[in-house]
């Protein structure tokens, strides 16, 4: 098993604190950590200040680094999205980010990672990013010619910390809260799991403020997950003496909010590279995909640069055999070029044909035909149901909306349905409730698959 190995970095207000850690299966030690002064500036002298303090690292310079961008410049929201596989639940994520950004999609960096496990629906933690901002920061790390290990968030690091040191409970809905001097992080988790990330940006003049924008996310949050009472609050020390004590003042009433020893969370920076250490695929990576691809672009080049003085010294020892190598390679290569060429065409004309083939079986199927379709839904209707709406999508499945008085009659019609020789299966998509002037009605959607239909 292979060791792996990480440089956590967090600009804080006046320094660079950093963590390095080295990992060998489940063992992780430390390799270092440190403050480094970064002198005030603004704009882009700030990014050229903690860009010096990131090339005065004394870490090793082979250990990657991973730089944590502050979550207040950030937008991040919890999702939940269907099943799907990568590429399906980032086309979700953007897709979702662009409704909610003010800011075009060209203008963001979007990451995403999941929060639970593979089971649908899939709860996601999606952020986006200035682009301009996340650009400074990775040509930060690469001008001080130290390897890129991706941008993370402050806030995640915190939430890391907080689930390694099993802060959070796992019955309940919990409130852990740290306020600095610009800025009140809030986490809120349910069972264990994150359901909300907010970054509240201050000053704050008093707790009143702190207290209705808490009361603002927590009712947004009751409304999108439903209400449930807080059972834990913690105020998180966060060293900044005004900021802890407006969040007393935020935090009266019940429960008694839990107050941590100031040491009770290791620094940001150990979060940063913990999750640094995650395999790249399951973690956040906020690095803009056309930097990652120019460095995987030099790295490529490095790789054939390298091979090629490798190959040079062969050839200073053997020139003629490398030749006639090559030479044969290359003849080798037009061959079965040519060969590819020829089959192309004839493969394309299968493929075609085959399609053809399945289309027409299809169409003279009709066993499988809408009429045939709407005859067994018809049959199966319970007493007192009635359809208001019928879809048919040929040799896929019928969609149907109804209502019943009662949802007895919808539960019934269902197992009625999946008798049915005709329906793979029968997939309720929704039942809902509600009252008219004749009495309850349950209105429902169902979603019906055909016998030997391919998958949607």
């Amino acid at each position: 098993m292979g060791t792996r190995a990480a440089v956590g970095c967090v600009i804080e207000a006046d320094a660079l604190r950093w963590t390095a850690l080295r990992a060998r299966g489940a063992r992780i030690e430390s390799a270092g950590d440190g403050r480094l002064p970064i002198e005030s500036a603004a704009g882009g002298e700030a990014d050229a200040a903690w860009g010096e303090a990131l090339a005065g690292l004394p870490a090793d310079r082979a250990l990657p680094v991973a730089l944590a961008l502050p979550a207040r410049d950030a937008l991040l929201r919890v999702l939940e999205l269907p099943a799907g596989d990568t590429a399906e639940l980032a086309s979700m994520v953007a897709l979702q980010v662009d409704k909610l950004s003010p800011f075009p999609a060209e203008q963001l960096v979007v990451g995403w990672e999941a929060l639970d496990e593979a089971t649908p629906p899939r709860r996601v933690l999606a952020a986006a990013v200035r682009r301009p901002q996340a650009e400074a920061a990775a040509q930060a790390v690469e001008a001080a010619r130290r390897r890129p290990g991706g941008l993370d968030l402050d806030l995640l690091a915190w939430w890391r910390l907080l689930r390694d040191t099993d802060a959070c409970g796992s019955d309940g809905r919990e409130l852990h809260l740290r306020v600095g001097a610009e800025e009140a992080w809030v986490l809120v988790c349910d069972d264990g799991a994150p359901v909300l990330f907010l970054v509240a940006a201050g000053p704050f003049e008093d707790g009143a403020d702190l207290r209705e924008e808490l009361r603002g996310a927590l009712a947004a949050l009751d409304l999108e997950r439903g209400p449930a009472p807080l059972v834990r609050r913690v105020l998180w020390p966060s060293g900044d003496a005004e900021g802890e004590r407006l969040a007393e003042a935020a935090l009266d009433g019940e429960p008694v909010p839990e107050r941590p020893a100031p040491d009770a969370l290791p620094p940001l920076s150990l979060g940063v590279a913990r999750r640094a250490l995650d395999p790249p695929r399951g973690r956040m990576d906020l690095t803009p995909p056309e930097q990652v691809a120019q460095r995987r672009n030099r790295a490529g080049t490095r790789r054939v640069l390298a091979a090629a003085a490798a190959l040079l010294v062969v050839w200073i020892g053997g020139v003629a055999a490398a030749w006639g190598l090559l030479e044969w390679r290359g003849r080798e290569v037009d061959r079965l070029e040519r060969e590819v060429a020829e089959l192309e065409a004839p493969a394309d004309e299968a493929r075609e044909l085959l399609e053809r083939v399945r289309s027409l079986e299809d169409y003279a199927d009709r066993s499988r035909s809408a009429l045939e379709a709407f005859r067994e839904v018809a049959v199966h209707l319970p007493e007192g149901l009635t359809l208001t709406s019928l879809s048919y999508r040929k040799g896929r499945g019928v969609t149907l909306r109804g209502q019943a008085p009662r949802p007895d009659a919808i539960y019934e019609y269902v197992s009625r349905l999946e008798t049915s020789p005709m329906f793979a299966a029968v997939q309720p998509e929704g039942i809902t409730s509600r009252t008219t002037p004749a009495g309850p009605v349950s209105e429902f959607r169902l979603a019906t698959t055909l016998t030997g239909s391919a998958a949607p």
